[in-house]
This record gives C-alpha cells, sequence and structure tokens, in this order.
C-alpha cells in the first residue's frame, strides 16, 4: 500500500448519497494523509482513500497529473 500527503490544498466536487454531482465543493486540505491500493478499475487513473477517514472526502478519483501536483508520496 503506498501513502501520499497532500501538499496543497484544492477542491472537488461534492456528490450526494446517490454519487451524483452537487454544485458544492469540497476542500482537500494540506497534510491530508490518502492510501492508495492497487486494483481500481474506473473513469480516472487513481483511486485515493483518505487514511484516518475523518474528513468530507473519504476517497478521491484523481488524475496522475493532479496526484502530481498536489500530493508527494510518503510511504
Amino acid at each position: 500500500m503506498e501513502k501520499y500527503k497532500c501538499i496543497k490544498e484544492f477542491y472537488v466536487p461534492k456528490y450526494d448519497e446517490n454519487d451524483t454531482p452537487t454544485d458544492e465543493y469540497v476542500k482537500i486540505h494540506k497534510g491530508s494523509i490518502y492510501e492508495y491500493t492497487e486494483g481500481y478499475v474506473g473513469e480516472s487513473d487513481i483511486r485515493l482513500y483518505l487514511e484516518d477517514e475523518d474528513g468530507d472526502c473519504s476517497y478521491l478519483d484523481i488524475t496522475y497529473k493532479r496526484l502530481n501536483e498536489y500530493f508527494e508520496r510518503i510511504a
């Protein structure tokens, strides 16, 4: 399992309980830790899961470009 630390805050769209995008956005906080586990198949390049699950966004579906711009690998 790989871990990534957010190095720069950014925003992602917020989704409702039916996985439909809303007009709201969620802030991804600098310093938050996300984990990557191989095996994700979806529309984005990678899915990261929030390590402590104590935030508004328990997982992120992002591109490798965004991963490289906003995160650093720490483990």
